[in-house]
C-alpha cells in the first residue's frame, strides 16, 4: 500500500517506522526540505495550502493521511474525491474548531468543561456568569502546545486577554477552568471494517502547555473503562478510520473530555517500543 501522509514532522516519521515492516510505502508533503520524514519515502517540498502540489502528490499514493490538524479541511474534500482520507475530512473539521470539539462531545454525552463562545467583549460579563473564574480564554482555531490561550483570573484579566487574542481567526471561547488530579489520553485505532483495538491510557505530564512525559498504563480500571467507551462514540460516530487520540481531566474522580486528535499521538510514542 502506498500511504500518503500529509506533514514531514516527526509524527509521520515515527508512522512511516511503524509501517515500512509491513510492506508500506510511504511519501510526504511538507514545506521543508529538511522535513524528517523525507528521509523515509518520497517528499514533496511544497506549502501545504498548494492545491496543484497536494493533488500531485495524491495521485501517486492509495490512500491520504495526515500527521497534525491544521490542514484546510476543503482543500482535503476535494483530494477526497480522488483518493481515500483516512481520517475523514469531516472529523479534521470538527476537531479544527474547539466550540464545534466540544458541541459533539457534548451530543454524544461525553463530559466536557464549562464553555461560551464570544464574539465581542460586551459578552465577557454574561459568559463569566456561566463559566466561573478563573477561567481559559482561547482561540477556536490554530491553538496547540498551550498556544492560543490566556488564563483569567478577573474581570480585567479577561478584558486584556479578549484584546489580545480578539481578530484570531475562528472566533473565541471561554472555558471555565477545572481542578483536576491528572490528565490522560487513550489512543484508539479503527479499521475500515469497524474493528476496534485500544492502548492502554497514559498519564500525561505537561509543560508550558507542551506534552513532556507519559506514563503507561494508567491505573484505574473503572476510568479506562469510560475513556474507551468514550472514545469509541467518537469512532463510531464518524465511521472513522485511522488513529484517534482522546485527552481528559480526571476530577473527583471522573474523566471530563478535553480534546481529540484524529492521528497519530505524542502521548502515544511508549507504544513503538512496547508493542510488537
Amino acid at each position: 500500500m502506498r500511504v500518503g501522509v500529509i506533514g514531514g514532522g516527526q509524527l509521520g516519521r515515527m508512522l512511516a517506522w511503524a509501517g515500512l515492516p509491513l510492506g508500506m510505502d510511504f511519501s510526504f508533503i511538507d514545506p521543508s526540505p529538511g522535513a524528517p520524514a523525507g528521509e523515509l519515502g518520497r517528499l514533496i517540498v511544497a506549502p501545504f495550502e498548494d492545491r496543484t502540489a497536494m493533488f500531485d502528490f495524491a495521485q501517486n499514493v492509495d490512500v491520504v493521511t495526515y500527521e497534525f490538524e491544521n490542514v484546510s479541511a476543503p482543500l482535503l474534500r476535494e483530494v477526497a474525491a480522488a483518493r481515500p482520507v483516512m481520517p475523514s475530512p469531516e472529523v479534521l473539521e470538527v476537531s479544527q474548531d474547539r466550540l464545534s470539539e466540544k458541541r459533539l462531545f457534548r451530543t454524544l454525552g461525553i463530559p466536557t468543561t464549562r464553555h461560551v463562545a464570544l464574539d465581542c467583549e460586551e459578552e465577557l460579563p454574561t459568559a463569566i456568569e456561566k463559566t466561573g473564574l478563573p477561567a481559559i480564554l482561547k482561540t477556536r482555531r490554530l491553538g496547540y502546545d498551550g498556544r492560543g490561550q490566556v488564563p483569567v483570573y478577573e474581570y480585567g484579566d479577561a478584558l486584556t486577554a479578549f484584546r489580545t487574542l480578539a481578530g484570531r481567526t475562528g472566533g473565541l471561547i471561554l472555558e471555565g477552568r477545572v481542578v483536576f488530579e491528572r490528565e490522560i489520553s487513550i489512543v484508539a485505532c479503527r479499521d475500515q471494517g469497524g474493528a476496534v483495538v485500544f492502548y492502554p491510557p497514559g498519564e500525561n505530564v505537561h509543560q508550558d502547555g507542551i506534552l513532556r512525559s507519559s506514563y503507561a498504563p494508567f491505573r484505574g480500571e473503572a476510568l479506562v473503562q469510560h475513556a474507551q467507551d468514550y472514545a469509541l462514540r467518537i469512532l463510531e460516530h464518524f465511521d472513522y478510520v485511522g488513529v484517534l487520540a482522546v485527552e481528559f481531566f480526571v476530577a473527583d474522580g471522573a474523566l471530563i473530555a478535553n480534546e481529540m486528535a484524529p492521528r497519530v499521538h505524542n502521548s502515544g510514542h511508549w507504544s513503538i517500543e512496547a508493542s510488537i
